[in-house]
């Protein structure tokens, strides 16, 4: 991910407390919030939809609200201090 921005929106997808307009609204756009969300699929699966949650995906969209695998959060954490 070449634009920091991107991580400053997986930050607030990954602490969970904001649903998606507030996020869009914080970062500019719809367009921003997908994609940082899209760079992160890449990486994480490589190619493809993000998989469901069951699946072995990283987050889920519910609505407004994203839930992200408690593994990806613990680890996104930490990778970003």
């Amino acid at each position: 991910m070449n634009d920091p921005g991107y991580l400053d929106v997986i930050d607030d997808v990954v602490a969970g407390e904001l649903k998606a307009p507030v996020i869009e609204d914080k970062h500019g756009s719809h367009d921003v919030l997908i994609s940082a969300l899209a760079h992160v699929t890449m990486t994480v699966q490589g190619q493809g939809s993000v998989l469901p949650l069951a699946e072995g995906g990283w987050y889920q969209r519910v609505g407004d609200t994203y839930t992200v695998a408690p593994g990806f959060a613990a680890a996104w954490r930490a990778a970003r201090g």
